[in-house]
């Protein structure tokens, strides 16, 4: 569990990030940082997913 009720999976690969799904358990904002980069996600609670690749840093919903 993270800061703010988030549940975070983090993928690695060659100590580098490759993949991070973010779950927020009560909605709200959420500050990823990795490296130089920050994305700031607006999330809403309960099941939808937010998925992060390391190689644009964007974010996408995904639905379970």
């Amino acid at each position: 569990m993270a800061r703010g009720n988030f549940v975070i999976d983090i993928q690695w690969q060659h100590g580098r990030l490759t993949a991070a799904r973010i779950w927020s358990r009560s909605g709200g904002s959420c500050t990823v940082r990795y490296q130089e980069q920050q994305v700031q996600i607006r999330t809403v609670p309960g099941p939808i997913l937010y998925a992060l690749r390391s190689e644009a840093f964007r974010y996408f919903p995904l639905v379970p």
